[in-house]
């Protein structure tokens, strides 16, 4: 399975049921509001209801990185990366090109892990 892909399956879908009683209360809770709205940004198709809610979930989680890892104190700025702050423009982006998932730079990484788990396919099977 590809780095990419286990990633992915680790921070969205494993990671909030392995993470649950070792990370302290309130940064487990904070770290399933990104869970949350990843999981919807994620689909095929969003509602608008659902939409709102994963908007307002990534705000959320937004501000409370700001409390929780650097109490919002100006020389602690640097903890904060862009990727950060660019999930409160993934809603109303949702909104303006679509969703995540059907995105072009989305598309363009689904299809070369297709093409990495088809040459790895063939490559084991070529050596059996």
């Amino acid at each position: 399975m590809c780095i990419r892909v286990k990633l992915r399956l680790y921070l969205y879908g494993l990671g909030p049921a392995l993470l649950y009683n070792i990370l302290p209360e309130k940064y487990w809770t904070h770290y399933c509001k990104l869970v949350y709205a990843m999981r919807i940004m994620n689909q095929h198709h969003i509602s608008t209801a659902d939409l709102k809610k994963a908007h307002s979930s990534l705000l959320q989680f937004v501000y409370e990185f700001e409390l929780l890892y650097y109490q919002r104190r100006s020389e602690r700025l640097h903890f904060v990366r862009q990727s950060i702050h660019a999930l409160t423009h993934l809603g109303p982006e949702v909104v303006r090109v679509g969703p995540l998932i059907i995105s072009s730079w989305w598309v363009m990484l689904q299809a070369s892990l297709a093409c990495t788990h088809v040459w790895c396919w063939a490559e084991t099977v070529t050596k059996s």
